[in-house]
């Protein structure tokens, strides 16, 4: 099935794992909302085929999921149809939390550029912060893992490694608890670009 989706981009690249970690260690992320199987890092995630990959720990579909707290990580297909699906659920996750006890709820994007205006995203109330990944004249071009990874294991791992064809950038979406308890300062947020990726 896998093998079968590529063919349509669905085999994205993935950010790199180290910058999981640091995620985890500075904005307390603990879910992909964008996996599979063959190249998920976080213990949970979802992923596009429930019926067979639960057996391999996904919670399902991202659109079928329902969180109403926690941290998590978002870097969907690059086409604009699930890009704004996504958005669309995540604002109104984002939106239910603040008719009851506001738990923290974040979620962190990894999109191309012209996805972070998309249907005013950056007007959003949860809008909190944006970066954007790729600064040539700063010296600054990050890196991805390549989409299919799995296939790739006679490959050293410098070629697994490429810059997305788009320009990138990471967005956070929180509601207020969110914001409070993994605020995107500005020494977090620099760490994460160039101890993450940029190494």
């Amino acid at each position: 099935r896998y093998d079968l989706v590529s063919l349509s981009n669905w085999c994205q690249a993935s950010i790199p794992p180290r910058v999981f970690d640091m995620l985890r260690d500075l904005f307390g992320v603990s879910h992909e909302c964008f996996a599979s199987p063959l190249d998920h890092v976080c213990p949970s995630y979802n992923s596009i085929f429930p019926d067979i990959d639960q057996f391999f720990g996904s919670v399902g579909s991202f659109f079928d999921f329902f969180p109403t707290q926690g941290s998590f990580q978002c870097n969907p297909p690059n086409d604009s149809t699930t890009t704004v699906l996504m958005l669309h659920h995540i604002l109104e996750l984002l939106q239910r939390s603040t008719q009851t006890d506001e738990k923290p709820l974040s979620f962190i994007l990894f999109l191309s550029n012209t996805d972070c205006v998309r249907d005013g995203l950056m007007s959003s109330t949860f809008f909190r912060r944006i970066e954007y990944l790729d600064k040539p004249n700063e010296g600054m071009i990050h890196k991805f893992v390549k989409g299919c990874q799995h296939k790739r294991n006679n490959y050293p791992m410098s070629s697994k490694n490429e810059a997305p064809e788009d320009p990138r950038c990471v967005t956070w979406l929180q509601n207020d608890n969110g914001f409070n308890l993994w605020t995107p300062t500005d020494e977090k947020v620099s760490k994460l670009l160039v101890d993450g990726f940029s190494k």
